[in-house]
């Protein structure tokens, strides 16, 4: 299998010539509904199923999938699909809900929007416990500085004061990540104009940084522009995408190109 290369290629028969267990970290964002066309490719049930299934099988033990996505509102009604996805990958694929974390994301939209936007969120599904947690700590204390003692409750309702201790700097990062959209999503501008959606790339950096290590290998079957394999390549990790639409792989291969 070569790896380090983002390729023209439907994600199923791609991941289907990928080895059991290869994959230490995917971070993805597949196509959300019908909210857009992506040149008339959709991620039906049936096709959600298979690719569910593959990532099973090709992700390592203690390896991590990162889903990235949000629910297409109308009618001022969620669709649930993510939801629906989310079942699925646990009870039916068996992977673990390590971790839900909902995005802040400034869309710019300057209340323009007729109805309330759906958050976006990113489901962290892991194959077993974790073999990886990098936690973000960029939340600054208050009390950075002081020394306090805190109260600790065990189950038994017994409370524990515990000793004075300096507050750190920082504290770490919750549930909730912040991004901007603009230069969040891409730093190359002919990128911004030529993909409808873009991960930010803020965002892949810290999903990649959190969740692998140096040398793995982190992967993305639904690669569009290339974000998740450029920020991979930055951050020492080795990298896999599969995009089926020929002028958004191109456009991944020269962000590619570019960073190295």
């Amino acid at each position: 299998m070569q790896i380090n290369q983002l390729i023209c290629s439907d994600c199923v028969s791609g991941m289907q010539s990928m080895p059991d267990g290869c994959v230490h970290l995917t971070v993805t964002s597949p196509p959300w509904d019908r909210m857009r066309t992506f040149k008339g490719n959709r991620l039906s049930w049936e096709m959600f199923c298979i690719v569910a299934a593959e990532l099973y099988r090709i992700t390592c033990a203690g390896g991590v999938v990162c889903w990235h996505v949000g629910e297409q509102v109308k009618d001022f009604a969620e669709s649930l699909t993510s939801r629906r996805q989310l079942i699925h990958f646990v009870d039916e694929i068996g992977f673990s809900c390590h971790k839900t974390l909902f995005l802040d994301i400034n869309n710019g939209n300057n209340g323009k929007m007729k109805q309330y936007p759906s958050p976006q969120r990113v489901y962290v599904l892991s194959k077993g416990r974790p073999r990886t947690i990098n936690l973000i700590k960029d939340i600054p204390n208050k009390c950075f500085g002081d020394y306090k003692s805190f109260t600790n409750y065990r189950r038994d309702d017994f409370r524990e004061r515990s000793e004075p201790a300096e507050i750190p700097e920082f504290r770490i990062r919750g549930p909730i990540w912040k991004y901007h959209t603009g230069t969040d999503n891409a730093s190359e501008k002919y990128v911004r104009a030529g993909h409808p959606a873009i991960m930010p790339e803020k965002l892949a950096r810290d999903l990649i940084y959190t969740w692998s290590g140096q040398g793995n290998l982190v992967f993305d079957p639904f690669a569009g522009s290339g974000t998740t394999l450029k920020m991979a390549s930055l951050q020492g990790r080795h990298y896999l995408g599969f995009e089926i639409v020929s002028e958004f792989a191109a456009l991944g291969n020269r962000r590619l190109s570019e960073c190295l």
